[in-house]
């Protein structure tokens, strides 16, 4: 059985910009899932993986798209180590393994990134069934590095509470970066105009409700 809630939040940067936070939690029950009754009264086994984003209204919008590589001057394979180190120089902090690079995971990336980028918005994959964290930048001439969209995921540590673990609005790419079960990587971008959209895919999952706990240990 699968419940899904969203909760959007509203604000405007200092330079005017109008900003969308809109967070999806979708909690998954397995088929096969019993009760398990404790001193509390009872709890189930269920799981979920949850995830948020952020989406920056006003993007400039181009009749040329530039998702071709050979396009690109920042080479995707450079892209993808930068990236694959900024994920494991954060999760070190956190004592957890290293990711590794898959290049089935990072296609995968590239096909969402490529139709994020050619209609010019922010969403999440449907049905998807690998953990997702997803990053936009834009401006005059703009870049990217490896770096950009790891650096302000793991940012949403200053949100997380690690007195009462657990997922809230804010906090799921940081969580979804350190996260201690997930095990390989795959990252992409795709550029449209004067806006980048980066998408991270992780294997297995993260973000299940009820097992923050254990998978998002403090920094050390």
């Amino acid at each position: 059985m699968e419940t899904t809630e969203t909760k959007t939040k509203k604000w405007r940067e200092s330079d005017g910009t109008e900003v969308i936070e809109t967070t999806t939690i979708r909690r998954i029950r397995p088929a096969n899932a019993t009760m398990s009754t404790g001193s509390s009264g009872g709890s189930g086994n269920s799981g979920g993986f949850s995830s948020g984003l952020k989406q920056l209204l006003h993007i400039p919008s181009s009749k040329n798209n530039t998702n071709d590589s050979s396009k690109d001057n920042y080479d995707r394979n450079q892209f993808e180590k930068d990236s694959l180190n900024r994920h494991n120089h954060y999760r070190a902090k956190h004592g957890v393994p290293n990711l590794v690079l898959s290049k089935q995971l990072c296609q995968y990336a590239q096909e969402w990134a490529n139709h994020l980028a050619k209609n010019n918005s922010m969403q999440h994959r449907p049905d998807k069934k690998y953990g997702e964290n997803i990053f936009m930048k834009g401006g005059t001439n703009v870049t990217i590095h490896g770096n950009d969209a790891v650096d302000a995921w793991y940012d949403e540590i200053h949100k997380y509470n690690f007195n009462s673990p657990g997922f809230k609005s804010g906090i799921g790419h940081f969580t979804q970066v350190v996260w201690r079960k997930s095990k390989q990587l795959g990252i992409a971008y795709a550029k449209q105009g004067s806006s980048i959209f980066v998408v991270a895919n992780y294997d297995p999952p993260g973000n299940y409700q009820g097992e923050f706990n254990e998978n998002v240990p403090r920094p050390k």
